[in-house]
């Protein structure tokens, strides 16, 4: 292979790379946006998807990194949103003495 062809297989490469995290990003919106709505599961599921497309696409090393970059973006996109209450209510009554 000559020198042009490996600099545009290069440029290629992570041109697909920052494409699949740009991906990653607009998931991540696109969950926040409807937070109040979903649970855990749907969180995992989508960001699931993404990692497995992007493992097809461009192998094993983008597979890992995205699924690196999901388990960092999960805990904000799978919380509740702040004005609710992750706490359970006090219990009230006889049964709170115990």
């Amino acid at each position: 292979m000559n020198t042009a062809s490996s600099a545009v297989a290069r440029r290629t490469h992570w041109g697909e790379w920052l494409a699949w995290f740009i991906v990653l990003g607009i998931v991540t919106a696109g969950l926040l946006a409807i937070r109040a709505r979903i649970n855990e599961a749907h969180v995992a599921l989508a960001y699931l998807i993404v990692v497995q497309a992007g493992s097809a696409r461009r192998g094993r090393g983008l597979g890992i990194a995205l699924a690196v970059a999901s388990v960092m973006r999960s805990r904000e996109a799978g919380d509740a949103p702040a004005t609710s209450s992750a706490a359970p209510a006090p219990a009230v009554g006889a049964a709170a003495a115990v």
